[in-house]
């Protein structure tokens, strides 16, 4: 099977009430994962996680017959994560990948900012629904760093 990725790209740029090295835990575990993954009300079961080159995660919804899976390309440990995400849901549309590049960096106040840039989804309405829900999870990290996590 070849796996096609529609471009361009998009970036969001999140400061969180934390340290970089609890935003790493955040995407890097599977209790952090465990946290965020999937927007309200879902609740992610995290299945697998292997953070290295060449390693792969598995996040299911619970509830949901949909799992996200991928698989890691770079990891530099406290300032940036690249994976490759199968995107094999959508009914009707072959699948496809979607590049997702994390970067982390320290930011004042012992805080940590992250920019997310990742390949868009095939087309609008999906990107719309994926922006939605991504912004909804970072919302789920923000309130756990804020709380002191």
């Amino acid at each position: 099977m070849t796996l096609r990725t529609y471009l361009p790209t998009y970036t969001i740029e999140r400061t969180f009430a934390g340290s970089v090295e609890k935003l790493w835990w955040m995407w890097t575990t599977k209790e952090g994962l465990a946290l965020w993954y999937w927007p309200p009300p879902l609740v992610a079961n995290v299945l697998h996680v292997d953070v290295r080159v060449g390693g792969s995660y598995e996040i299911a919804a619970i509830g949901m017959t949909h799992t996200s899976r991928g698989t890691y390309l770079e990891v530099v440990p406290m300032k940036r994560l690249v994976s490759r995400a199968i995107i094999d849901f959508l009914p009707d549309l072959e699948p496809y990948e979607r590049l997702d590049d994390i970067e982390f960096f320290e930011a004042p106040n012992n805080h940590a900012r992250m920019t997310f840039t990742s390949t868009r989804m095939h087309d609008e309405l999906w990107q719309g629904r994926s922006l939605a829900g991504f912004t909804a999870s970072l919302d789920k990290i923000d309130r756990a760093l804020a709380a002191g996590l």
